[in-house]
């Protein structure tokens, strides 16, 4: 372990209790992070399958589902590969023994179970709603990642020590993506320069791209990933959003909302407004809005409720408009991050 990775965090009162992988994996992450466990403090219980059953990941990975829609279109599903789903269950054991150290102990011993499966399930959730939904939406694609997604490239491909994540979400994107695996010519070539249209087709982008990549290592391509990153903030602090400030400042509530990936950036967004600008802002994923959140805003409109949502180009698009139209249609006002949304209600993105 490279010893610049570390943080100074020191012990950590935890005790990770369970026989498979998960719990190794959770004292390797608080290594990572500075940390080591200590005596004392809570017992996180880890399960490699499902709580209270003995099993591994690639069970978890059939129990929650994405292990159907994983591996080749005319072959069967296969579960997700190098113990991902324990490496997932032994994260959040060491963030509960890092919350849990930060919070004190106050002369209680709380215990927690964690299993990969509902780790999983909770993936599949955020990212494709309901099973009904994720047989609809997801498909099996030849790579070791779930294609849920309308744009070019998504999923894990193999490089020279391992594999890399690489996900684009725009034009733009996909010229980064270019640009750090060495701007090969074939990028370029006609048909190949739009991700929208090059999903539809990918199979030989599929391929050359795994060509581009056999020769090149992860930190190498992380590194050239980062080269633009300077410029991507500069282009990000230019955005202006001044026009949703007297609507922001008059609110007493704010939804923050988005899907999939943009339901992260959505729960960021929420805690942000809250610590910087002391503002009560709620994030919720666009599967989730429909129900409680509205039936609230529309019982209260002396609240004045305000929807931040940020748009994605994805199978998520279709449940973020609904949400929008939704929150519109009891006259909540509406702020979309989306660099194609039409209206005077639009926030530039870079």
């Amino acid at each position: 372990m490279k010893e610049a990775r570390r943080l100074p965090v020191g012990p950590v009162p935890a005790s990770f209790d369970g026989t498979g992988r998960a719990p190794a994996y959770a004292e390797n992450w608080l290594a990572m992070a500075g940390a080591e466990a200590a005596s004392g403090g809570p017992v996180i219980r880890l399960w490699d399958f499902q709580t209270g059953m003995e099993g591994s990941g690639a069970d978890a990975s059939a129990a929650a589902g994405p292990a159907a829609a994983i591996g080749h279109a005319d072959g069967p599903g296969v579960p997700l590969p190098a113990d991902m789903p324990e490496k997932w269950c032994g994260l959040v054991g060491a963030v509960l023994a890092l919350a849990e150290a930060w919070r004190g102990q106050d002369g209680r011993a709380p215990e927690y179970d964690v299993s990969s499966a509902d780790i999983m399930r909770s993936f599949a959730l955020q990212n494709s709603g309901t099973p009904e939904e994720r047989r609809r939406l997801w498909k099996r694609n030849g790579r070791i990642c779930v294609e849920h997604g309308l744009i070019f490239p998504m999923g894990f491909f193999a490089c020279r020590d391992g594999h890399v994540a690489l996900l684009g979400r725009s034009r733009r994107d996909w010229q980064r993506i270019a640009k750090a695996v060495g701007d090969p010519g074939w990028t370029r070539r006609p048909g190949f320069d739009n991700p929208f249209v090059l999903v539809r087709q990918s199979a030989e982008a599929d391929a050359l791209l795994e060509e581009t990549l056999a020769n090149q290592g992860r930190d190498d391509l992380l590194a050239r990933g980062l080269e633009a990153l300077p410029e991507s903030l500069a282009a990000s602090l230019a955005c202006g959003w001044e026009h949703a400030l007297p609507a922001v400042a008059g609110a007493n509530s704010l939804y923050v909302i988005g899907r999939g990936p943009g339901y992260a950036i959505a729960r960021e967004a929420a805690l942000k407004l809250k610590e910087t600008c002391r503002l009560h802002a709620e994030a919720y994923s666009a599967a989730e809005v429909r129900h409680g959140p509205i039936a609230i805003a529309r019982s209260r409109p002396r609240d004045r409720f305000v929807a931040l949502m940020f748009h994605a180009r994805d199978a998520s698009r279709a449940s973020l408009e609904q949400a929008c139209a939704a929150m519109r249609g009891i006259g909540a006002p509406v702020f979309v991050a989306d660099a194609g949304e039409p209206d005077g209600d639009a926030l530039p993105v870079a």
